[in-house]
């Protein structure tokens, strides 16, 4: 059974957070230092983003499918990419540790995915993250969406690939 709305406890490690509609493969975890000074390296249907804190650690990981967009008012960083799902049974979040299938209403097709790192108002859930796709016929440029204290700057262009 699929909804549009999943939460799962996902533990954190190796400075990652992987969201991908193919199966692991070590090429495309690779970082190098542009993809370090942008917090995620951008590939069509493998997007890894850097969770910010070093440490391991458990955190909520909230997937939902949308027709909209709308910012959550705790998000310290927020990053857009495209994403591309080829076959909506391959679609995981992971970390280097665990990874959990991503069980919402996805089909075939393009996506925006809006990735975003959220300060928790309580002790239960000091961190989490949302991953929010919305179904699209003309994927956006990866970019910011929001200022943020590592360098982010609303609407500045993200690079692609291994660089």
């Amino acid at each position: 059974m699929t909804s549009t709305e999943q939460t799962v406890d996902l533990l954190i490690s190796h400075n990652q957070i992987v969201l991908r509609s193919r199966p692991f493969d070590e090429q495309f975890a690779e970082w190098g230092e542009g993809n370090a000074d942008q917090g995620a390296i951008l590939y069509p249907d493998y997007l890894t983003f850097d969770p910010l804190p070093d440490e391991t650690f458990g955190a909520n990981v909230k997937l939902a499918v949308t027709d909209g967009f709308a910012p959550d008012p705790d998000a310290a960083r927020g990053i857009a990419a495209p994403f591309v799902v080829t076959n909506p049974g391959l679609v995981e979040v992971a970390s280097a540790m665990e990874s959990f299938p991503v069980e919402i209403d996805l089909a075939a097709g393009h996506y925006d995915v809006y990735f975003e790192i959220c300060d928790g108002e309580d002790e239960e859930e000091e961190i989490y993250y949302r991953f929010t796709f919305v179904p699209t016929q003309t994927p956006s440029a990866p970019r910011y969406f929001l200022e943020d204290e590592w360098g982010g700057e609303v609407g500045a262009p993200l690079q692609t690939g291994l660089f």
